[in-house]
């Protein structure tokens, strides 16, 4: 599969959020931070993302949804979630990637 220009730009993005320490560690904070303030709100709202009902999005759906939720981050920030919650490199997240990710965001 060909990945888009755009998102072979976020993930050179992605790289260089991931090779700073602070930088990474400051991000992984705020969304921490957010996700326990929305957690349920996210969850909910997944299913809005999913348009089909297939329980997968699109990294593009994903970011779109959280950026109207408002998540406290850049594009290229939000490309790394997805990639982090996208563990079968899909380039999709579904509903159980998604699940687990939050779980893990939870614990820390």
């Amino acid at each position: 599969m060909e990945i888009p220009l755009v998102d072979a730009h976020l993930d050179q993005e992605c790289e260089k959020i991931l090779s700073d320490k602070d930088l990474f560690n400051d991000y992984v904070a705020r969304m921490n931070h957010w996700m326990r303030q929305n957690n349920g709100r996210v969850i909910d709202l997944f299913r809005q993302f999913d348009k089909n009902g297939d329980s997968v999005v699109s990294y593009q759906e994903f970011k779109e949804g959280m950026q109207r939720l408002g998540a406290p981050c850049s594009l290229a920030e939000l490309h790394l979630l997805a990639k982090l919650l996208d563990t079968d490199n899909s380039r999709t997240i579904d509903y159980m990637e998604f699940s687990r990710g939050l779980r893990y965001m939870r614990k820390i």
